[in-house]
């Protein structure tokens, strides 16, 4: 499968979370994602540590859709 190349920041942000100590349920985070709420549900959960002001809202809806 070939990822497009928008997405290795999110990749890079998310690793970095994890080797900081974030810590997130694997149930809970694919069930945002089924419901396509997982940017809200990730702002909400870790505040300012989420950056995706890069992306528009066009741009986070491709990505949720692409999950």
């Amino acid at each position: 499968m070939k990822h497009p190349i928008r997405f290795t920041y999110l990749g890079f942000h998310f690793n970095s979370l994890v080797d900081s100590g974030e810590f997130l349920n694997l149930q809970e985070t694919h069930n945002q994602i089924r419901k396509k709420a997982l940017f809200p549900w990730l702002k909400e959960k870790l505040n300012d540590r989420v950056d995706i002001s890069l992306f528009t809202p066009h741009e986070i809806n491709e990505i949720e859709e692409f999950f």
